[in-house]
């Protein structure tokens, strides 16, 4: 056998065992995959998009409420604050004692 037959052959064999391998990993991935899917489904878990899109809708109601709040505290702030008019509120006054009637003498 002369050497370009040897390495004729390697080549042919290194190929051949790279395609084996190649194989044998598809099937290992496409196995792990299988059980990890079924594993999701006994687990009852959610699927991504859903959780993403839940997760946008949370983000937004936060948002929402953030902005309700601050237009509350404005408000608040509003009712509280003084009136910027420079007239003086009277000052309420102060209810006199009712004094009972005299009674007439009868004659």
């Amino acid at each position: 056998m002369d050497k370009a037959q040897l390495l004729d052959d390697l080549s042919k064999f290194a190929g051949s065992a790279a395609g084996t391998l190649n194989t044998l990993r598809r099937q290992i991935s496409d196995e792990a995959r299988a059980r990890v899917d079924d594993l999701a489904a006994r687990m009852d878990l959610v699927p991504r998009e859903d959780f993403d899109r839940l997760e946008t809708m949370v983000r937004e109601l936060e948002a929402r409420v953030k902005t309700l709040e601050s237009h509350k505290n404005s408000n608040k702030k509003a009712e509280k604050a003084p009136s910027t008019s420079k007239a003086k509120a009277k000052p309420e006054a102060k209810a006199k004692p009712v004094k009972p009637a005299a009674k007439k003498a009868d004659k």
